[in-house]
């Protein structure tokens, strides 16, 4: 047991070391990076007899029922090769409204601004 575990005093309060991976998924459309956080818990969350927990940044699968790649296991290797397993098997199909980057706009006269639907006032 190594001595950050003894920082808990309440399994209630999971406490968790986290371990960061990424992985490219290679597919037609292009190479999709994905970073999985693997939750090393001190103790078991209730309910779960496991204490490594594996989640991905992104979700999968958009098009036809969209989710997170996940997995548990009793080591580290265990629940990342669950979650590993799910981005490989599924497809990426493009950002969800969450993922999607914004778009930067460049304005050089903000007179020209215009609202969002709606139409330029100017105050003459």
């Amino acid at each position: 047991m190594s001595d950050w575990q003894f920082a808990q005093e309440n399994p209630a309060e999971q406490l968790a070391q986290l371990h960061l991976f990424s992985i490219m998924k290679r597919q037609a459309g292009g190479d999709i990076p994905f970073r999985i956080t693997v939750k090393e818990f001190a103790a078991p969350p209730p309910g779960q007899r496991l204490r490594f927990f594996a989640e991905a940044d992104k979700p999968l699968n958009q098009k036809t029922a969209s989710f997170v790649p996940c997995g548990w296991g009793n080591t580290v290797f265990n629940a990342l090769i669950d979650c590993v397993r799910l981005i490989r098997q599924f497809p990426y199909e493009g950002t969800s409204r969450r993922f999607r980057r914004k778009r930067q706009v460049i304005v050089r006269d903000p007179d020209s601004i215009l609202p969002v639907g709606g139409t330029q006032h100017r105050d003459s």
